[in-house]
């Protein structure tokens, strides 16, 4: 059985999308609310679910916060290894009746590590889970390091013959605060809520200080220029790149450009995965690709090979691979940060942040920042590109925006 057969045969698809950069507008008016028992932490913890229970009782408090109570999870190096894995405030007690909600509420995080996200499942009434909300939708976000208090929206869609409905607020590989306040729940008309998750890009807050520009969620290349040795094609929601030819006999190396030229500050995210066989391990990216003669990267006649571009581009280079995790800037090869502690491994989901603000360039992986550096001569514009060499991997889910 050949990779992509394997892919085929493996593949499951979640029936569910959320909601977000999606602007209310007035048609949008029809909604009831749901009044659950204390769903505002305004009686303490009642009726709520906490991972690790009356043990787990120093991760957990409620505090008033601009006359509001809120929950604030808080997970240390001493918290027990399953809360550092994921800690969660939960319900089981969601409107069960199909249709449409809208679950909005406000969050703030303080995190060196990990990320928090809320996750909706039903359990159906031969006791299975399907999941309505969760991090494997496409497009949706999960919150990383140090975030203002902010307003989130999201809507899901409830199947019929259900027996309950639950809802999670989780920090998963976390290390830090999470802080939840405000909760409330919509019933929405139907025809308003399936133009609203039709247009779903996982969660839905304001934020002026960024505009997303572009998303891929990779149901075709349409919009990426391929070189190099190795095949890619996109199925499910990923991007697949094969760059392991012949077995292990002979390594290739494919950079795929995308093609839209990008100015100024940036900010990108998507999810990526190294796949068996293991070999060298390696997910890449190339930020701001221009020639030497200003051409964009991807109009020149490069062929792939990794010492062509540290001769003949200017670019920014990210690399995990089994062994370290380092930035460069071409020409030139020249390391500007590098880790030996952040390795790639086989089978392991990698969530990528890479942020160009002015001269400072920084690299989060899983919510924590493994990089970051400056540069006295930053590039400002040019191609965001993903490689890989010796390695079979997929990405997923990628969002690029724009910051103020």
């Amino acid at each position: 059985m050949n990779r992509k057969e394997f892919i085929l045969g493996s593949a499951c698809t979640l029936g569910a999308a959320l909601c977000g950069g999606v602007a209310l507008d007035a048609a949008e008016q029809t909604f009831r609310s749901m009044n659950l028992p204390n769903i505002d932490f305004s009686d303490g913890t009642t009726h709520w679910e906490l991972r690790g229970g009356a043990a787990a009782e120093s991760a957990y408090h409620i505090e008033q916060i601009n006359g509001k109570a809120a929950l604030l999870m808080k997970i240390t190096e001493q918290s027990d290894h399953f809360l550092r894995k994921s800690t969660f405030a939960g319900r089981k007690d969601l409107p069960m009746e199909a249709g449409y909600y809208r679950l909005c509420f406000r969050m703030h995080t303080d995190l060196s590590e990990g990320y928090a996200y809320p996750q909706i499942f039903a359990r159906s009434r031969n006791h299975r889970h399907q999941m309505l909300a969760s991090l494997e939708d496409n497009g949706v976000r999960r919150i990383t390091g140090e975030s203002p208090w902010r307003e989130y929206t999201l809507i899901y869609e409830v199947p019929s013959e259900i027996e309950a409905v639950h809802a999670w607020f989780r920090a998963d590989e976390a290390l830090g605060e999470v802080a939840i306040s405000d909760i409330r729940l919509e019933r929405l008309e139907t025809p308003s809520a399936k133009v609203l998750l039709s247009q779903g890009d996982g969660l839905s807050f304001e934020d002026p200080s960024r505009t997303l520009i572009y998303k891929d969620d990779f149901t075709d290349d349409r919009r990426w220029s391929a070189e190099g040795v190795g095949t890619h094609w996109c199925e499910d929601g990923k991007l697949y790149m094969d760059c392991v030819t012949n077995g292990r006999e002979r390594v290739g190396g494919m950079t795929l450009w995308l093609l839209p030229e990008l100015k100024g500050d940036i900010y990108i995210s998507y999810e990526t995965m190294v796949l068996e066989p293991e070999n060298w391990n390696n997910l890449n990216f190339f930020l701001m690709g221009r020639t030497l003669d200003g051409r964009l990267a991807s109009e020149a006649d490069f062929n792939g090979d990794y010492g062509q571009y540290h001769k003949e581009a200017k670019t920014y280079i990210g690399t995990l691979t089994y062994r370290w995790s380092r930035m460069r800037k071409d020409p030139g090869f020249h390391v500007i940060s590098e880790d030996f502690g952040t390795t790639g491994e086989v089978n392991q989901k990698y969530f990528f942040e890479i942020t160009k603000r002015g001269s400072i360039l920084e690299w989060r992986i899983n919510g924590k920042l493994v990089h970051h550096a400056e540069d006295d001569a930053p590039y400002q514009s040019g191609q965001f590109a993903i490689r890989s060499a010796g390695t079979f991997s997929w990405v997923r889910n990628l969002r690029v925006y724009q910051l103020a």
